[in-house]
């Protein structure tokens, strides 16, 4: 339960730090982060998407590092 308080409460706070961790795991060649509790609670679905976001931007700029 105090993950979950704590997940929504960093998600409500500043929901631009999930598109930047996504970013960050993607340049960082860190495994992909599944947001679990979005499959528990629809509203937080959303979570996975900006995170989702951020990854593909991060492989994108990884790519054009590469080139």
């Amino acid at each position: 339960m105090n993950n979950l308080f704590w997940k929504g409460y960093y998600l409500f706070k500043n929901p631009n730090k999930i598109y930047q961790k996504g970013r960050d795991d993607a340049l960082n060649n860190l495994p992909r982060y599944q947001y679990k509790i979005a499959i528990i609670f629809s509203e937080l679905k959303k979570t996975q998407e900006i995170y989702n976001a951020g990854y593909d931007d991060g492989l994108k700029e990884k790519l054009i590092k590469k080139i």
